[in-house]
């Protein structure tokens, strides 16, 4: 249910009285009088009705996030990231024992973000032949594609090196 603003609540319940403790002529009306705020449903406006009566001035209380920067897994979690940046949450949450969400809440917290690595291919001169080649094979046989296989998994480049897709590195700036 959404968190309406004490405001807002008391809108909806000054509304809900003039409706004759009406839910769905309540949500009618509310929607005509406050066209461009949140229109609650009638079973929302009957949740708020019995959360004020059971808990008068009682809002919704909010999760609590991670918001110090006190936290003793904090340090231990950035020391593995420190050691390999490479490292997935997965693996900090099977060492450690902290749940992945929490590891991944805790380096958002210091401003770290997971960038990926994009290796880039490098054209030489020599390959104008093959490129010409292909571009050839390309115009005589136009359903040339349809035999070929593709995946999304990793790209392989001339010079042997690999571009996998799923490589990740976590810093607090891009290292690019």
């Amino acid at each position: 249910m959404a968190n309406y603003t004490p405001t807002e609540v008391v809108d909806i319940l000054i509304t809900f009285g003039e409706c004759g403790r009406n839910y769905r002529l309540t949500a009618r009306t509310y929607a005509e009088r406050f066209p461009n705020c949140r229109h609650p449903t009638a079973q929302q406006i009957m949740k708020i009705e019995r959360r004020s009566r059971n808990n008068p001035l009682h809002r919704e209380r909010r999760r609590n996030r991670l918001h110090n920067n006190n936290d003793p897994r904090l340090l231990v979690v950035l020391a593995m990231v420190h050691q390999n940046p490479h490292i997935s949450t997965r693996q900090v949450e099977r060492e450690l024992g902290i749940p992945k969400t929490t590891v991944h809440r805790l380096l958002r917290l210091v401003n770290y973000h997971p960038y990926h690595i994009t290796l880039v291919q490098e054209l030489n001169e020599a390959d104008y032949v093959l490129t010409s080649t292909i571009l050839w094979v390309l115009d005589q046989k136009p359903d040339f594609f349809s035999n070929v296989c593709f995946s999304d998994e990793a790209t392989f480049i001339s010079n042997g090196s690999l571009n996998r897709h799923n490589c990740h590195y976590w810093s607090p700036e891009n290292p690019h």
